[in-house]
Protein backbone atom coordinates (compact mmCIF):
# COMPACT_ATOMS: atom_id res chain seq x y z
CA UNK A 1 0.00 0.00 0.00
CA UNK A 2 1.10 3.65 -1.24
CA UNK A 3 1.04 6.52 1.57
CA UNK A 4 -1.68 8.06 -0.19
CA UNK A 5 -3.76 4.89 -0.05
CA UNK A 6 -3.16 4.50 4.08
CA UNK A 7 -4.57 8.38 4.59
CA UNK A 8 -7.33 7.35 2.66
CA UNK A 9 -8.06 4.08 4.89
CA UNK A 10 -7.75 6.71 7.62
CA UNK A 11 -10.29 9.27 6.44
CA UNK A 12 -12.66 6.94 5.51
CA UNK A 13 -12.23 5.26 8.71
CA UNK A 14 -12.56 8.79 11.09
CA UNK A 15 -15.73 9.56 8.29
CA UNK A 16 -17.18 6.32 9.16
CA UNK A 17 -16.82 7.07 13.45
CA UNK A 18 -18.25 10.56 12.79
CA UNK A 19 -21.47 9.32 10.45
CA UNK A 20 -23.88 6.29 11.45
CA UNK A 21 -24.34 4.40 8.69
CA UNK A 22 -28.30 4.50 7.79
CA UNK A 23 -30.25 1.72 8.36
CA UNK A 24 -31.62 0.05 5.54
CA UNK A 25 -35.70 -0.74 6.03
CA UNK A 26 -39.27 -0.03 4.27
CA UNK A 27 -38.74 3.93 4.36
CA UNK A 28 -35.38 4.24 3.79
CA UNK A 29 -36.01 5.57 0.37
CA UNK A 30 -38.84 7.72 1.26
CA UNK A 31 -36.85 9.14 4.33
CA UNK A 32 -34.05 10.02 1.61
CA UNK A 33 -36.48 11.77 -0.81
CA UNK A 34 -38.22 13.78 2.19
CA UNK A 35 -34.81 15.23 2.99
CA UNK A 36 -34.37 16.06 -0.71
CA UNK A 37 -37.20 18.05 -1.25
CA UNK A 38 -37.50 19.51 1.94
CA UNK A 39 -34.10 20.99 0.77
CA UNK A 40 -35.40 22.01 -2.44
CA UNK A 41 -37.37 24.78 -1.20
CA UNK A 42 -39.70 27.18 -2.79
CA UNK A 43 -37.57 27.89 -6.12
CA UNK A 44 -37.38 24.30 -7.24
CA UNK A 45 -40.91 24.18 -7.02
CA UNK A 46 -41.46 27.96 -8.97
CA UNK A 47 -39.34 26.27 -11.73
CA UNK A 48 -41.49 23.32 -12.15
CA UNK A 49 -44.43 25.93 -12.29
CA UNK A 50 -42.63 27.85 -14.92
CA UNK A 51 -41.87 25.35 -17.18
CA UNK A 52 -45.29 23.53 -16.71
CA UNK A 53 -47.12 27.18 -17.14
CA UNK A 54 -43.97 27.32 -20.34
CA UNK A 55 -45.12 24.37 -22.25
CA UNK A 56 -48.99 25.03 -22.25
CA UNK A 57 -48.60 28.61 -23.93
CA UNK A 58 -46.16 26.72 -26.64
CA UNK A 59 -48.82 24.56 -26.91
CA UNK A 60 -51.74 26.66 -27.01
CA UNK A 61 -49.51 29.15 -29.36
CA UNK A 62 -49.51 26.08 -31.38
CA UNK A 63 -52.83 25.46 -31.52
CA UNK A 64 -53.85 28.81 -32.08
CA UNK A 65 -51.49 28.72 -35.17
CA UNK A 66 -53.26 25.94 -36.48
CA UNK A 67 -56.46 27.01 -36.13
CA UNK A 68 -55.40 30.19 -38.23
CA UNK A 69 -54.08 28.13 -40.68
CA UNK A 70 -56.77 26.21 -41.18
CA UNK A 71 -59.44 28.79 -41.43
CA UNK A 72 -57.26 31.15 -43.85
CA UNK A 73 -57.85 28.66 -46.63
CA UNK A 74 -60.14 30.41 -49.64
CA UNK A 75 -63.96 29.98 -49.61
CA UNK A 76 -65.60 31.13 -52.62
CA UNK A 77 -67.19 34.15 -50.87
CA UNK A 78 -64.01 35.47 -49.65
CA UNK A 79 -62.09 35.04 -52.69
CA UNK A 80 -64.05 37.33 -54.91
CA UNK A 81 -64.05 40.45 -55.41
CA UNK A 82 -66.92 42.92 -54.09
CA UNK A 83 -67.66 44.57 -57.59
CA UNK A 84 -67.42 40.66 -59.12
CA UNK A 85 -69.96 39.84 -56.89
CA UNK A 86 -72.15 42.58 -57.45
CA UNK A 87 -72.17 42.02 -61.51
CA UNK A 88 -73.06 38.13 -61.23
CA UNK A 89 -75.92 38.94 -58.88
CA UNK A 90 -78.97 40.20 -61.67
CA UNK A 91 -81.36 39.37 -59.17
CA UNK A 92 -81.57 42.80 -57.48
CA UNK A 93 -81.39 44.46 -61.06
CA UNK A 94 -84.06 42.62 -62.94
CA UNK A 95 -86.64 43.79 -59.61
CA UNK A 96 -85.32 47.23 -59.75
CA UNK A 97 -86.50 47.39 -63.30
CA UNK A 98 -89.28 44.80 -63.68
CA UNK A 99 -91.95 47.39 -64.14
CA UNK A 100 -90.05 49.71 -66.33
CA UNK A 101 -88.57 47.78 -68.80
CA UNK A 102 -91.33 45.73 -70.75
CA UNK A 103 -91.83 44.39 -73.93
CA UNK A 104 -95.66 44.46 -76.01
CA UNK A 105 -96.99 47.24 -77.98
CA UNK A 106 -97.56 50.54 -76.24
CA UNK A 107 -101.34 50.44 -76.14
CA UNK A 108 -101.39 46.76 -74.25
CA UNK A 109 -98.55 48.33 -71.76
CA UNK A 110 -100.81 51.39 -71.20
CA UNK A 111 -104.15 48.55 -70.58
CA UNK A 112 -101.73 46.34 -68.00
CA UNK A 113 -100.71 49.95 -66.48
CA UNK A 114 -104.42 51.07 -65.93
CA UNK A 115 -105.61 47.88 -64.75
CA UNK A 116 -102.83 47.64 -61.65
CA UNK A 117 -103.74 50.97 -61.00
CA UNK A 118 -107.20 49.83 -60.30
Amino acid sequence: MTPSDQELDRLMARYAQCVSAPEPGANFMISVWQRIEARRGVSFKLAAYARVLAIGAASMCLAAALFELSASRPDSFSSSHYVDMLDDDDAAETLAFADVVTTGHPAEIDARASEGAK
